[in-house]
């Protein structure tokens, strides 16, 4: 069934209307005077999609971390089903090329989430006096710290840089809640603090 996307395109409709007016009417006013949605297609090219992929992981986490009520919000694998509204939504703004602003968004600027949240790790420092930090620094993925090890093998982390007996800084081969996977790591003993948009070398 062919799936459509109203409610994004009818938010840009009105960012777009909005810019035309000095004063925003009000109430019953506005929505006598807002603009009919438009209706687009969610379907595209693989080519296109992957243009969008990532723009639409970055604005589901930050739409889940912005809501601490977010039955997600502490959830580290991101659910693939929020990923698609998302990515439905922005694919729907690149096919409405009906719509004026669509021009500027796509064609002009070439809009995207070109700033964080990090999607694969996070900063974090230690307590350089616990066992198992020492066996980290020293290499170490099974460091004897059950939280730790658990963690490590759950997300395939990796400690890509370090900084001895201070902090570094852990990447997940996977793509994830970057905010919610440095949580689990905050009660752990050892753990100064963890930076959870913190991005290096990329």
């Amino acid at each position: 069934m062919t799936k459509f996307f109203i409610c994004f395109l009818g938010l840009i409709t009105l960012l777009n209307y909005s810019c035309q007016k000095r004063q925003a009417p009000l109430g019953s006013e506005l929505l006598q005077e807002l603009p009919a949605p438009v209706i687009s297609d969610c379907h595209a090219s693989s080519e296109v999609l992957d243009m969008y992929r990532e723009d639409a992981i970055k604005l589901t986490v930050r739409s889940i971390e912005s809501d601490i009520t977010d039955p997600d919000h502490n959830t580290v694998e991101i659910p693939q089903r929020r990923i698609d509204e998302v990515l439905d939504a922005l694919i729907a703004v690149y096919n409405a090329r009906i719509l004026p602003s669509r021009y500027y968004i796509i064609e002009q600027y070439d809009l995207h989430t070109y700033f964080g949240p990090d999607l694969h790790g996070f900063l974090f420092m230690v307590d350089s006096s616990y066992t198992w930090v020492q066996k980290l620094f020293n290499g170490n993925t099974l460091t004897g710290q059950h939280q730790v090890d658990s963690l490590f093998q759950l997300y395939d982390l990796n400690l890509t840089y370090a900084w001895p007996w201070y902090g570094g800084y852990i990447e997940s081969s996977k793509t994830v809640n970057t905010f919610a996977l440095a949580r689990k790591f905050e009660s752990i003993p050892g753990i100064i603090l963890v930076e959870f948009n913190g991005k290096i070398g990329h």
